[in-house]
């Protein structure tokens, strides 16, 4: 019984890997990637740092909003991952390493574009105006600046 509850939770959880951190995300398709550092990985120090917890809160209110709205579409695919790297198929772009964007963010990528990195906390308003941007198409209620 207890294996059953277990695999079920594995199969519920958001995270890609259940059993470890992956190293390597390779895109190929249109896709918005929630970059995260897990929990086990952040150090104390970091933790107890002045507005390290306004800002994660900010990133989970953002990230689920961004979530919610793209998944509801089928302009591009929504990955939540912990990657190290994120390297780009078939193009010559340079991966982006997840420390290089200070343990959390966003990546826009539309296959033949350059990708578009945001370091730390974005709304979801930004993030999805980039996807519109970059895909050429509308995408839910979003009002976006020309």
């Amino acid at each position: 019984m207890m294996r059953n509850v277990t695999a079920v939770l594995l199969l519920m959880s958001n995270f890609p890997c259940a059993f470890g951190v992956e190293k390597l995300l390779v895109l190929d398709q249109p896709t918005v990637v929630v970059v995260y550092t897990p929990e086990s990985e952040l150090k104390v120090g970091r933790t107890k740092e002045p507005g390290f917890v306004d800002f994660i809160d900010d990133f989970d209110w953002y990230r689920m909003q961004l979530v919610v709205k793209l998944r509801k579409q089928h302009v591009v695919k929504v990955i939540e991952s912990a990657a190290l790297q994120i390297r780009f198929s078939k193009s010559k772009v340079m991966p982006i390493f997840r420390d290089s964007l200070g343990g959390f963010g966003f990546v826009v990528y539309v296959p033949g574009k350059a990708p578009v990195v945001f370091s730390g906390v974005a709304t979801h308003q930004d993030v999805i105006c980039t996807v519109q941007k970059l895909s050429g198409k509308h995408i839910g209620d979003i009002q976006c600046p020309h």
